[in-house]
């Protein structure tokens, strides 16, 4: 977990320079990209997780919508979600990840020790 942050917060120092001479779309589309996909990547593995380490992991996600939006430190971070349309991590991983995994079962060929369970 601790790699994931530090990781993720060195990305994101770097995002913060670079994103005042990049436009609005394109800081979304490289923090999607580049530190998104760090939270995403086995997030089917958090799902036992401690809400102290969710914590951590959506500490980062707030940094970086901050980042992306220009979001003061002392502003609400939910309005930007909102206006990012992302949800909070631990959503992602307890909801979003279980619901992607069903439907693929059910409407995708997905293997069969899935389906038969």
């Amino acid at each position: 977990m601790a790699y994931v942050c530090k990781a993720c917060y060195f990305h994101i120092r770097a995002l913060r320079y670079v994103s005042k001479s990049l436009p609005d779309h394109v800081a979304r589309i490289v923090a999607c990209s580049i530190v998104g996909s760090r939270l995403d990547y086995c997030n089917s593995l958090f799902v036992g997780m401690t809400d102290f380490n969710f914590k951590k992991l959506r500490r980062v996600q707030n940094t970086l919508a901050r980042v992306v939006l220009r979001v003061g430190k002392f502003e609400h971070i939910t309005p930007a979600l909102i206006k990012l349309h992302w949800l909070p991590v631990k959503q992602r991983v307890l909801l979003y990840k279980q619901a992607l995994i069903t439907f693929n079962v059910l409407h995708h060929n997905t293997p069969m020790y899935l389906r038969d369970s």
